[in-house]
């Protein structure tokens, strides 16, 4: 029986819950992303249910989780306490915060869920600064729609793998691509 404070499994968001491939992918991304984290003003865009912001707060100075669920916010905020980690409710193409307050930014498998794509890096250009870093992930749409001949109905918009470097280079002068 799911607790209220329980978020729905749609499979786009890790929930500590549930072990799967998913929660495996989301686990190494942000192991990953941890290693930058250190003594740094950490953003979390599409932190869902908060775990991910977590792990990142024991590395950075201060970490703030954004989602534009208000039930993901409630849940973050109910099971995550620290004095470095907090929670806010805003969209990935509308930020809450002021220009140049962010040094490492963090947005797993979100752009894809976005029609204003370029909004969304917009603001990540303005919230980020001049010297900040964005580690950014997204589902290759050959793999996940193609191949798989299935169509994600939280996908708004998928990109090609050449479509997100396009897309990140048009936006960012200095990137490095990992597989």
């Amino acid at each position: 029986m799911e607790n209220k404070e329980d978020l729905e499994m749609t499979g786009e968001r890790l929930l500590t819950s549930v072990i799967n491939q998913n929660t495996i992918e989301h686990l190494h991304r942000y192991a990953f992303a941890c290693e930058f984290a250190k003594n740094k003003k950490v953003l979390d865009i599409a932190c869902g249910e908060g775990y991910g912001s977590m792990l990142l707060s024991k590395e950075a100075l201060s970490v703030i989780g954004a989602d534009i669920s208000e039930q993901a916010i409630s849940h973050a905020k109910a099971k995550y306490k620290k004095e470095n980690l907090e929670f806010i409710q805003c969209s990935a193409d509308n930020i809450s915060l002021e220009n140049q307050s962010i040094e490492l930014l963090v947005s797993f498998e979100t752009i894809e869920h976005l029609q204003n794509q370029d909004g969304m890096l917009s603001e990540i250009k303005r919230v980020l600064k001049k010297d900040g870093v964005l580690i950014i992930s997204s589902p290759d749409k050959i793999c996940n729609t193609d191949l798989e001949n299935y169509i994600n109905p939280y996908h708004v918009k998928e990109l090609y793998e050449d479509e997100f470097k396009n897309l990140i280079n048009k936006n960012f002068k200095h990137t490095l691509f990992l597989k």
